[in-house]
């Protein structure tokens, strides 16, 4: 093994073994120790603990109470102390295992009870779990500093006993405290018990062969509490017998003593077991029994009765051991025994005859009849039909035999006749018959009996309508009655009564009754005309009843008597739809039939000369605001003549306190209204009214609607089918128009508004509309006072809930006054504002504020105006109030209207509505939760001691007091906070007292400053101040004590020395390295100053500081520390002590002063020389015949030096353009001083000619791409200008026309044309013969056209044909064959002329070749015109000639278009050429030749003649090829239609052509009532792509876009294919589905690169993570995310966010080639540490910036020195770099192997891998780094020397 581990180490295993080892370590250091803030156990005493019942407002301790019972509420007194030891660090928890002092009693849990002080303030709270345990969490960090605290604790509980049943009544011991326990006689229920007894049938006896059982059950339950000792005795009728089968059906308790399921043979025994059951309160027992039923029940009538009976009697004791006996109500044997149940069905009035029908249950005996062996007839026997009057006896027949029903039923229906003499009387009376029908069902006579009535109808009376007096407002009435024939059948006692119901309002009825024109009753009194006919006149309900004489009757048999009433109108008004009732009623006496008979018949009217009032108005007064909401019905089926177009206009006066809330407020419907019984009831809505609103004439509102064809057709359909009408309802809602007035005064208002209404200016009605209207409270306070808020009390006022405007200005001032007892809490005072959306809390100081009047009793607000307001705040009861603890025989002080009122007011208001006040009246609570404590003093005496040993009184000092803490782990003191600075010892004596300290606490004293001359001493001086705890000391630790008694602290000082620290700087300014550079001076381990270079001031050649103060010793130490400064490496540190010898290093030990003395410490730091930067310009010119848009995506440049590219190809993209010198720049900064080369690379641009020029620095221009040997100059900017000069490439074309034959120049120049078209243009230029130049010598015309630019051409000559000739054309270009044709095809270059000569052959042997065309159907004939062509050619020839129909003549006779050519005698083929024309197909094509048959086809062939006409007739038919594409959009969720409507975008393709249309949510048309846009296009059928190309709404997030295409289903996407069909329509729906997106702000990172790194070096490497804290979500980002400014030479990434805290963090950052020396964070340009912490607000920008510096790595070469040379080495950090001199050095890199170099480097590069973000490692995680890094080095070390000394 020994040789294992001899071969292994040293090796590469052992290295990476051990590096492995050594960051386990390190990880392991860094894992935290929890903390806990919970007090220990030992820390927390209970003094006393004490208990009460309570009972009502009486508290009784529990030790002189005699009984208690479950549930009684006790109160627990409980006295603690908290240890004077504890840590003071709030917050702080203790906790009180309260069961362990309690003994059948809970606790009530309790959550976040107050903990106060002596002075009622709150210093924690205290919260009672379910398991009792009591947590005091205690946030005042005062009162823990404190000492000698003690509290008392009120907790509530209630009385627990376990097995409270069988503990009832018994003496439990009840425990309240640790040792104490007393015994109480205990119920566990307050009130009574008592044993509640349900007896009951389990269902229907039961018949088994000659048995008849019957099953019972007996329900046993405690009501109220315990019930046992139970004892039941059954008392059954004499029919009832042979009890058994007693069964425990139901046990629903615990431990009851009986088992579910148990069965017993008698009572007895089961009285046996009950006497051992026990039921708690709502327990219950269910019991079942059997008995025999004697079958003699079947015999009774009724079988409710004793003898079938049966009942429960039960004896027990209750929860008070009191014999008790109760009993069941008696439940009877339930049979059914067989029945006949018999009904009438019908009378028929001619026959006389009445169908009955009877249905027989044989019930119980159903078994019995299948047991005998019967048939039904035989079994039901002695059916017997027994009629009651007014019947035939003896008409009985059967119409249906007895038919079965089902198993058990049977029916059988048979008539009766009515007696013949009363058939008469029965037709118009009617009749009631009464029959019977008995059987005897298996021996058992049953019976059934029913009444069947008849109502004819045949009426005797007749009421009806006679006329109207308009003058006297009278309606007559007439009755008609009827008397029969009174020799058939004779009537008597007639009367007649006539009222109008419930129309007493609209009219009512005279007393007054006419017969025959006269008056036989006026006014109530019978005149002699009614003295025969009249027996009585009397008042009925709201009319009259007469009387008639029965002799009159008798001699008026077989007459109709015709009687008149009248009834006046009292109604004020009335319209065309108002019904006016009458009603009357006939009574009289049938004397065949001996019967009373009543009749009714009714009558209505309706004046048709009144015109409908079509308005009505109801006002609603708002429950919370001063408006009224008033609703106005306009009835368009009252308006006669309702036409379209018309206008209806309503006018509205309202008073002069009111007005118009505002137009939003009106709302405009029309809707059906129903009428159900003459009573008007809303029906469907139609649709909204688009309504007009005036306001302009002061105290009037007019609206204003037009009515619509659908109204019209409408109210018509409603009028045909019935009585609804269709209305307008108009809503709106007016407000009071000076609140502030309104409110002031505080008292009701009547408001009366009235409406009129127009149709087309004619009167259609008017409505009045009266409210009261009483000002709204404007204050509403409330306050809340209990036992458990003690002694705070909870104030809230609601403030101005309608948001009103109450003052002229932006704040109200509001006054809260308290009563004495009381004391305001200010910092529980919380404003906030209350809106639709919700609450926000406002911020004192800026929103609102408050001040407190001297004598505390008054609270002046100053708070917002317009708007509703909620304050709440809380006040105590103070010390005036005397309160006394649980269980004192003192009373507490009462609250009361006088001592503890609250009154709240608004400044300027006197109403009630603007006051609020609410007073506590009641007893003072004590609060539950109570504590004291104590403080100390001690006296500091500070002095000196002479030469002779005397103490002398020294003042001048001043101290600092901290709390300490003792590390038991480390085994020393650690200071805390700060508890009194700046104690200053100015008093001559040498003494302070130092106030109000805690006891049992560790402190420590420093002296911070001394008198001058003295020294100030360093060290702690720890100290404590004993109290009741006894604080242990730790061994080891001098820590002085002081008691109540002695507590002068002495402490002593001593004459002072003196240290300067210089410092000197070589090859740097000090300006540049002072904010870099600090100190640290140390006595042992203990700070005496930390400064930096800026604290020192210049010394001679150095810089120097000097401290002053400092006690004569040997052990101080002074370290420099340096940071790095940027563009500067340093080279070394040394220091040097006072003569001493110079030292590498930066760290000094042992460092001596001396008393009256000052000793010198010099550091010096040597600087390597700065690297410098320059930097370039680069400019650009574009000239000639191009500009710079034109050739700046041709412009490239690259810089260059030693070879190397420097930073990235430059493009148009990084010039802008400077607006002095009208030149575009890119600015090149941070170039090393130096020689470089610049090339612009890409310039040439086709077609054009370039030349390139520059300048250097304003010099003389060269021509040329290429800069070279370019000086770049420390902080200099060089200038490099081109400019590139184009100019276009062009040539020359001339054009030579020759005419011969019969024809000349002149003859037909004005019929030809040429165009000159360049290959890729649309059109070409047109040149007539006046553009040419004749010459009459040579016959030929000449056009020279110069400066084309270079290309390809076509020239072309439009020849015109001359009527009577033929024409031949033939072309040469330059000396080319001429060829036959019209068109020549050239390519032109550079400099280039071409000519093309044209010879036009005129000849006059010619006919005429006539084309006509005749387009037919649906066809756009201007688009048709160009896409129409006809090739016309001779046969035998090669040659052809395309005419295209937009040449031809369009003939209005012939509705044709014409063209006549002139051609030689031959055989012709003529064929059209067509292209389709978008969005119509061409059906046919067809032509006719020379007026022969009609052809399908397009190629036609004739004939032409010399001197004769060949014509072609071509016709077209065409139709249209289009479909519909309809595109439907539905917006779901919370988007709204403006923001949907600008944002929203879609595209549609059609997929043949790809021809694009986009459109916008707005040209889509929206649809109210479906809530969707709509957008119907015509294409041409083919298919298509829909695409949703925006959907992303400002201030929403897109859930989900959905499509479905002609009813499909909806699938997830923003674009889907189409077809559109011919005369169909296709229809995409889409659907997007929006949610409200969560504010948003905005993150901008800019990065900055510093060191010459390249940016394509960068941008390939550099990384970024952008995390959300929120979600925990990361998102990552490259350099070339970045957007990078020239200018600036900065990279930017913005990024939209929603708002919250987002971590920046660069995460690579390594370049090769480069050492990374910082990374510097700031936001908004404060520094940060890694990552960034930045917070994104709404509709703000956070700026993280990131600036890396780099330093070019140095090229290290292996060199073969063999000499050793220890040198001290720099170490290289991030952020600061400790210089410390050491023992142990680094070898020098000149010796260095290549593995060494490798290994160093790898190491330096893993020292810089990331910024330091912090350290906040506890001291051992330090040291255990610092030794880990210390064997490292140690290793590292020795295996270098090793290796060395293997080559020496």
């Amino acid at each position: 093994m020994g040789n294992l581990f001899r071969n292994v180490k040293g090796s590469k295993f052992w290295k990476r073994m051990l590096a492995g080892a050594l960051s386990l370590l390190m990880i392991l250091t860094l894992v935290p120790a929890a903390v806990s803030d919970v007090v220990a156990a030992d820390d927390f005493e209970v003094v006393t603990f004490d208990g009460y019942i309570k009972r009502g407002d009486t508290v009784i301790p529990i030790s002189n109470v005699t009984e208690v019972y479950e549930g009684d509420i006790v109160k627990i007194n409980c006295a603690w102390k908290l240890s004077n030891l504890i840590d003071t660090t709030a917050p702080k928890q203790f906790q009180i295992d309260l069961k362990q002092y309690l003994g059948n009693i809970t606790l009530n849990p309790q959550s976040g009870q107050p903990v106060t002080d002596k002075n009622g303030n709150q210093v924690g709270e205290v919260t009672i779990d379910s398991n009792g345990i009591a947590t005091y969490t205690i946030t005042d960090e005062a009162f823990l500093q404190e000492g000698e605290r003690t509290g008392t604790s009120t907790y509530d509980g209630v009385v627990d006993v376990e097995n409270s049943k069988e503990n009832n009544g018994k003496k439990v011991p009840f425990k309240v405290g640790r040792d104490s326990t007393v015994e109480i006689k205990y119920y566990s229920d307050r009130t009574e018990s008592s044993l509640e007894v349900y007896k009951s049938r389990d269902s229907k006896a039961v018949v088994s062969g000659s048995s008849l059982t019957q099953t019972f059950k007996v329900k046993l339950t405690a009501k109220n509490g315990v019930v046992s000792g139970i004892n039941l005795n059954d008392i059954a009728g004499s029919g009832l017998s042979n009890l058994r089968n007693i069964t425990v059906k139901t046990v629903n308790g615990t431990n009851v003593g009986v088992t579910q399921g148990a069965s017993y043979s008698s009572m007895d025994a089961l009285n046996a077991a009950l006497e051992n059951v026990i039921l708690a309160k709502d327990e219950y027992i269910e019991l079942e029994y059997t008995m025999d039923v004697d079958k003699a029940i079947y015999n009774v009538t009724n079988t409710q009765i004793e003898t079938y009976g049966n009942k429960i009697k039960a004896t027990y004791k209750n929860n008070r051991d009191t014999d008790k006996e109760t009993e069941s109500s008696v439940v009877y044997t339930d049979v059914t025994p067989p029945s006949i149940n018999k009904s009438g069905t019908s009378y028929d009035p001619v026959t006389g005859l009445i169908t009955w029908k009877i249905t027989i249950k044989l019930n119980d005996f159903l078994e019995d009849f299948k047991n005998s062996g019967k048939t039904i007839e035989e079994y039901i026997t002695g059916m017997l039909d027994i009629p009651g009057a007014g019947q035939d006896a003896g008409s009985a027949t059967v119409k249906t035999a007895l038919t079965k029903v089902s198993d058990g039923e049977y029916y059988l229906e048979y008539t009766t006749k009515a007696a013949s003499e009363l058939l008469e009387a029965i037709k118009i009376s009617g009749y009631t018959f009464h029959n019977t029908f008995k059987a005897t069902i298996g021996g058992k006579e049953v019976k059934g009996e029913a009444d069947y009535s008849y109502a004819p109808d045949v009426k005797l009376i007749d009421k009806a309508w006679k006329s109207y007096d308009s003058t006297t407002k009278e309606l007559a009435w007439t009755v008609a009655v009827t008397i029969p024939d009174q020799t058939v059948m004779p009537i008597s006692k007639v009367e007649i009564t006539d009222n109008v119901g419930g129309d007493m309002a609209l009219h009512t009825l005279q007393n007054t009754v006419y017969y025959n024109g006269k008056a036989i009753v006026a006014d109530g009194v019978i005149t002699t005309d009614g003295q025969d006919i009249v027996e009585k006149f009397e008042n009925s309900w709201n009319g009259y009843k007469i009387t008639l004489k029965d002799a009159f009757v008798t001699a008026n048999s077989s007459r109709v008597l015709n009687f008149v009433y009248k009834t006046t109108i009292v109604a004020d008004d009335w319209t065309n739809k108002t019904v006016f009732h009458n009603y009357a009623n006939l009574t009289f006496h049938n004397n065949k039939l001996n019967k009373t008979v009543n009749q009714q018949d009714e009558a209505q009217w309706k004046d048709s000369s009144k015109k409908e009032n079509a308005v009505d108005k109801t006002g609603t007064v708002s429950t919370t605001k001063d408006e009224i909401t008033y609703t106005v019905n306009v009835n368009l089926s009252a308006i006669e003549n309702l036409t379209k177009g018309k206008t209806i206009t309503l006018t509205d006066a309202i008073p002069s306190t009111m007005k118009l809330k505002g137009t939003e407020t009106v709302n405009a419907i029309w809707l059906q209204k129903v009428y159900n019984n003459g009573y008007p009831f809303d029906g469907s809505q139609y649709g909204t009214v688009a309504i007009t609103t005036d306001t302009a004439t002061a105290g009037k509102i007019k609206f204003s609607f037009i009515v619509t064809e659908e109204m019209v057709q409408k109210v018509e359909a409603l009028a045909a089918a019935g009585s609804d009408s269709a209305i307008v309802r108009i809503t709106y809602t007016t407000q009071i128009a000076d609140e502030r007035s309104f409110i002031n005064e505080g008292t009701k208002k009547t408001i009366v508004n009235r409406v009129s209404a127009e149709y087309d200016g004619t009167d259609i009605g008017n409505a009045t509309d009266t409210r009261e209207l009483t000002p709204k409270n404007l204050i509403t306070k409330t306050g809340e006072y209990t036992e458990d808020s003690a002694p705070d009390v909870s104030y809230t006022v609601d403030i101005n809930p309608n948001a009103l405007d109450l003052v002229d200005g932006d704040t109200i001032t509001a006054i809260d006054e308290i009563g004495s007892a009381l004391d305001f809490i200010l910092s529980s005072v919380v404003l906030t504002e209350v809106t639709d959306s919700g609450t926000a809390v406002l911020t004192q100081g800026v929103d609102y504020d408050y001040s407190l009047s001297a004598d505390k009793r008054t609270l002046t607000l100053t708070i917002p105006d317009g708007k509703h307001l909620k304050l709440t705040y809380k006040a105590k009861v103070n010390s005036t109030i005397k309160v006394y603890p649980l269980g004192s025989s003192k009373q507490n002080d009462s609250l009361t209207a006088e001592n503890a009122y609250n009154r709240f007011s608004l400044n300027g208001y006197n109403s009630s509505q603007t006051k609020g006040e609410k007073s506590i009246v009641h007893v003072a609570y004590t609060p539950k939760h109570q504590t004291v404590s104590e403080l100390r003093d001690i006296t500091l005496f500070k002095y000196w001691t002479d030469q002779d040993g005397n103490k002398i009184a020294l003042d001048g000092s001043t101290f600092q007091l901290r709390y300490a803490t003792y590390d038991s782990v480390n085994r020393k003191m650690v200071d805390g906070d700060i508890i009194k600075d700046n104690i200053t010892v100015s008093a001559s004596d040498g003494k302070i007292v130092i106030k109000d300290l805690p006891i049992d606490k560790y402190f420590v004293l420093y002296e911070t400053a001394s008198k001058d001359g003295f020294a100030v001493n360093p060290y702690p001086y720890y100290f404590v101040l004993t109290g009741s705890s006894g604080i242990t000391l730790p061994a080891g630790i001098d820590i002085k004590t002081f008691s109540e008694d002695q507590n002068v602290l002495e402490y002593e000082n001593s004459e002072e020395g003196r240290l300067k620290i210089s410092k000197r700087v070589v090859n740097a300014d000090w300006n540049e390295v002072k904010d870099r550079i600090s100190f640290t001076v140390k006595r042992g381990t203990i700070v005496l100053a930390t400064f930096t270079g800026n604290d020192m001031v210049r010394d001679g050649d150095v810089y120097s500081k000097t401290l002053n103060q400092l006690d004569p010793a040997s052990n101080y130490t002074v370290e420099e520390t340096l940071q790095t400064v940027t563009g500067r490496t340093l080279k070394n540190t040394t220091y040097k002590i006072g003569n001493r010898a110079e030292i590498i290093g930066s760290r000094t030990t042992n460092v001596s002063i001396e008393k009256n003395q000052t000793q010198t410490v010099l550091f010096t730091n040597t600087y390597e020389p700065l690297i410098e930067y320059g930097s370039l310009k680069l400019e650009k010119a574009v000239s000639g015949d191009l500009d710079w848009n034109a050739v700046k995506d041709s412009i490239r440049f690259i810089v260059k030096k030693d070879g190397e590219t420097v930073g990235t190809t430059y493009t148009a993209a990084d010039f802008t353009l400077n607006p002095t010198t009208g030149k575009y720049e890119c600015i090149v900064d941070n170039l090393p001083v130096g020689t470089y080369t610049v090339t612009e690379t890409i310039t040439d641009k086709t077609g054009y000619k370039r030349v390139t020029t520059y300048t250097v620095n304003g010099g003389g221009t060269q021509t040329g791409t290429v800069v070279s040997n370019l000086e770049i100059e420390k902080d200099t900017e060089a200038v490099v200008s081109y400019e590139n000069q184009y100019t276009e490439q062009v040539g020359s074309l001339i054009l030579t026309k020759q005419v011969t034959g019969v024809q000349n120049w002149d003859d037909v120049k004005d019929l030809l044309k040429f165009e000159v078209k360049k290959e890729g243009t649309a059109t070409g230029t047109v040149y007539t013969a006046a553009d040419f130049d004749y010459d009459e010598t040579q016959q030929k015309a000449t056009l020279t056209i110069n400066n084309l630019p270079i290309g390809r051409y076509f020239v072309t000559e439009t020849v015109t044909d001359k009527a009577g000739y033929v024409v031949s054309t033939t072309y040469r270009v330059d000396s080319t064959t001429a060829r036959t044709g019209n068109e020549a095809t050239i390519t032109l270059t550079d400099g280039q002329t071409i000519q093309v000569a044209f010879t036009n052959d005129y000849s006059d042997n010619a006919g005429t070749l006539k084309l006509t065309k005749a387009l037919a159907g649906e066809v756009p004939v201007e688009e048709v015109l160009n896409l129409i062509t006809f090739r016309v050619r001779k046969q035998g020839e090669a040659a052809y000639r395309d005419y295209g129909l937009s040449e031809f003549t369009f003939n209005q006779t012939t509705n044709r278009y014409e063209l006549e050519i002139s051609v030689t005698p031959g055989t012709y083929t003529v064929e059209e050429r067509t292209r389709d024309v978008a969005g119509y197909l061409l059906d046919t094509t067809t032509y006719v030749i020379n007026a022969g048959t009609e052809t399908d086809g397009k190629t036609a062939t004739l004939e032409v003649l010399r001197g004769g006409v060949g014509t072609v007739d071509y016709t077209n038919t065409y139709s249209k090829n289009t479909g519909y594409l309809e595109i439907t959009k539905e917006i779901k969720g919370d988007a709204n239609r403006t923001e949907a409507e600008h944002a929203l975008k879609f595209r549609v393709t059609n997929t043949a052509d790809n021809t694009v249309k986009n459109y916008t949510l707005a040209d889509f048309t929206y649809h109210a009532l479906t809530g969707k846009y709509t957008l119907r296009l015509e294409e041409t059928s083919g298919e298509y792509i829909v695409e949703e190309t925006a959907y992303d709404i400002d201030g929403y997030i897109l859930k989900s876009v959905k499509y479905k295409v002609t009813g499909g289903t909806l699938t997830e996407g923003k674009k889907t294919n189409a077809e559109v069909v011919k005369d169909q329509t296709t229809q995409v729906a889409f659907e997007d589905d929006y949610e409200t997106a969560p504010t948003s702000g905005a993150l901008e990172i800019t990065k900055t690169l510093k060191g010459g790194v390249s940016r394509k070096a960068a941008e390939q490497t550099l990384k970024f993570t952008v995390t959300d804290t929120a979600t925990n979500t990361t998102k990552e980002y490259t350099l070339k995310d970045f957007t990078y400014h020239v200018l600036t030479g900065k990279y930017t990434l913005k990024l939209t966010l929603p708002t919250g805290t987002y971590l920046v963090k660069e995460t690579v950052y390594d370049i090769d080639g480069y050492i990374m020396k910082s990374i510097q964070y700031s936001i908004d340009g404060t520094p940060v540490e890694s990552p960034a912490h930045a917070d994104v607000v709404t509709d703000e920008t956070v700026k993280v910036d990131i600036v890396d510096t780099y330093e070019k790595k140095a090229t290290t070469t292996e060199t073969t020195t063999t000499a050793t040379t220890e040198v001290t080495t720099t170490e290289t950090t991030t952020t600061a770099t400790t210089e410390v001199t050491t023992a142990v050095s680094t070898e020098s890199t000149t010796i260095a192997t290549t593995e060494v170099t490798s290994e160093v480097t790898t190491e330096a590069t893993t020292a810089v891998a990331g910024p330091k973000t912090g350290d906040s490692s506890p001291i051992q995680v330090v040291m255990i780094l610092g030794l880990t890094a210390c064997l490292g080095a140690g290793v590292l070390i020795a295996e270098n020397r090793r290796k060395n000394g293997s080559r020496k």
